[in-house]
C-alpha cells in the first residue's frame, strides 16, 4: 500500500543486543514505516505507553538490507518503538504518516 510520510519527520533509533533501545515517534498518522538500514535483523515491540519489551522470541522481526515494513497505528498521540537484535547492531528509521 502506498504510504505518505507526516512532516514531523524521521525517528531513528539503534537497536544492540544487550538490551532494548526505546524510539520516541509522535505527531500523527494512522501509519509507522519501518526501515532497518543495517545488516543485522531487528526485533521490534510497538505500544503507546513506552512500557512494552521487545524480544528475540515473541516480537516483530525487521530484516535487514534495507527492508521497509509499514504497520497500523493509533493516529494520534506518541507512539514507542523498542527494539533489540540477536546479534551485533543494527538502524531502525520509524517514519509517521498516512496510507494513501
Amino acid at each position: 500500500m502506498p504510504f505518505s510520510p507526516a512532516i514531523t519527520g524521521t525517528t531513528s533509533a539503534v537497536f544492540t543486543n544487550t538490551g532494548t533501545v526505546k524510539a520516541t515517534v509522535g505527531g500523527s498518522g494512522g501509519a509507522l514505516r519501518l526501515l532497518n538500514a543495517g545488516t543485522t535483523t531487528a526485533f521490534v515491540a510497538i505500544d503507546t505507553t513506552g512500557t512494552i519489551t521487545a524480544t528475540t522470541t515473541a516480537s516483530m522481526p525487521v530484516l535487514s538490507l534495507a527492508t521497509v515494513e509499514v504497520i497500523s497505528i493509533k493516529p494520534t498521540g506518541t507512539v514507542y518503538v523498542t527494539g533489540i537484535t540477536s546479534s551485533g547492531t543494527t538502524t531502525v528509521y520509524c517514519t509517521r504518516g498516512d496510507w494513501l
